[in-house]
């Protein structure tokens, strides 16, 4: 009897109730209240458990690795696309007759030269800010893409932490369940009750260890996602996050949407640089097809010429037989592509990348769009779990707390049959999981909410 009389303890696990009625009535003057600011709203600071995990994800993982060698790709594509052409180096024989006798003809040389291709004026300039539009749009992708990492690392987080205090509030319930069956014997056993409170009693606990179950296999299923997002096979029991226990302070929704925090996100700031990069190839496009010069400078190397003596042919001159010298040649080349099909192939190419800068910059603005609506989505459904939080906390909470011990009481007079006395109890440790869960979902939403406006990038030090 002593266990069914004991009154719960909620002071562990509503020690942020007091605090959430001035962070709610503050949310709800934010709310009324329309703010101009040009800096960021101040924003929770990580606890270091989830900073460090963050950073762990924002520093191993496979997949900003890959999209990190892809920027500095970029880059040195981008330093080439200013460098001249490598000359060519060019040996050769020419004129040489069918007999393999090297100097049987007067016009057989080996030639030595080198190429060298001038581009058009401005090409490589133009070429050169395209690739740097690309580089700086690569980098923008990783940028976003860590920002969207460390958002859904955040939910992982919570979501984690969430599933282990609902466990745990399970256990807590098997263990009331256990310890009410044990209360039905007492009173069967002093006349006050009957057998079918035990029965209903151990059913309770199947009941409640068939919830134990599922919250087990829920932490396996969190945790997965948990382990995937820090590179890891497994870390379960090596790692256990925890929910804080006060509530973040949210911005109200006008602040959010300003002009100039939209234009600062990552996703339109990526859509920015591909506006930009496609006017930089666009601009690029329009030099293509001026013609580049080819220059080209050979020596050739003329042997001594056989003879067996008689009249040069040239001169009228006799020879004495001997070899006779050739000089050598200099040779010197230009040569460069004549564009036919200017009109054709020069405005096809140039229209093209056109069309791809207006796409882009209808992109843009339709990245603002949905930027806008996820950013008004998510803050629809922060202030909606912050207010049923709210709700949960201040109300549900204590007052199945209250039912539960009245109707211990009644029970123990025999004014209340034992089934609702099973179901008050339930309910309370029911509402004490919600609000765990809540709470969880209230903390990974928030993260979620600041990833998108790119503020988590302040939070783990990465800029």
């Amino acid at each position: 009897m002593r266990e069914i009389q004991r009154q719960p303890n909620l002071n562990q696990e509503m020690v942020f109730l007091k605090k959430s009625r001035w962070s709610c009535l503050f949310l709800l003057l934010l709310g009324l209240v329309p703010m101009a600011i040009s800096a960021p709203f101040p924003i929770e600071k990580p606890d270091s458990a989830l900073q460090a995990y963050i950073n762990r994800v924002l520093q191993s993982h496979p997949n900003l690795e890959a999209m990190q060698a892809m920027a500095a790709a970029q880059s040195y594509r981008a330093a080439m696309s200013r460098s001249w052409m490598n000359p060519d180096l060019r040996i050769g024989l020419m004129n040489q007759p069918d007999n393999f006798d090297l100097w049987s003809d007067p016009m057989t040389m080996i030639q030595v030269g080198v190429m060298q291709r001038v581009p058009f004026p401005g090409k490589l300039r133009a070429a050169g800010a395209a690739a740097d539009a690309g580089t700086k749009r690569s980098e923008l992708t990783t940028e976003r893409e860590r920002s969207v990492m460390a958002g859904m690392a955040a939910m992982a987080y919570y979501d984690l932490a969430g599933a282990m205090a609902v466990r745990d509030w399970t256990q807590r319930g098997a263990e009331t369940a256990r310890q009410m069956t044990d209360a039905a014997t007492v009173m069967v056993s002093s006349g006050m009750g009957s057998l079918s409170d035990i029965n209903q009693g151990r059913l309770g606990e199947e009941e409640w260890e068939r919830r134990l179950i599922a919250s087990r296999g829920e932490i396996d299923r969190k945790q997965a996602v948990f382990d995937y997002f820090e590179n890891q096979p497994s870390t379960a029991g090596n790692f256990s996050p925890i929910i804080p226990s006060n509530l973040p302070s949210v911005p109200a929704v006008e602040v959010m949407l300003a002009d100039e925090v939209i234009a600062a996100t990552p996703q339109v700031k990526l859509a920015l640089a591909e506006v930009e990069s496609a006017r930089r190839s666009e601009a690029a496009a329009r030099l293509d097809y001026y013609p580049d010069v080819d220059l080209m400078l050979a020596y050739g190397l003329r042997g001594d010429l056989k003879s067996a003596g008689g009249v040069d042919p040239m001169t009228g001159v006799a020879t004495p037989a001997g070899r006779i010298n050739q000089d050598n040649m200099i040779s010197l080349e230009a040569t460069f592509p004549i564009p036919l099909f200017h009109k054709g192939n020069q405005s096809a190419k140039i229209q093209e990348m056109r069309q791809m800068r207006i796409a882009a910059e209808a992109a843009a603005k339709d990245a603002k769009l949905i930027q806008v609506r996820e950013i008004r989505e998510l803050h629809s459904r922060l202030t909606e779990e912050l207010a049923s939080l709210q709700v949960l906390t201040e109300r549900i909470i204590p007052e199945t707390e209250s039912a539960y011990q009245n109707t211990s009481a009644d029970y123990r007079s025999g004014k209340t049959p034992f089934m609702t006395l099973s179901q008050v109890r339930m309910k309370w440790v029911m509402a004490q999981m919600e609000a765990a869960t809540t709470k969880a979902e209230v903390w990974g939403r928030y993260y979620q909410l600041m990833a998108a406006l790119g503020w988590m990038q302040i939070e783990t030090g990465e800029k």
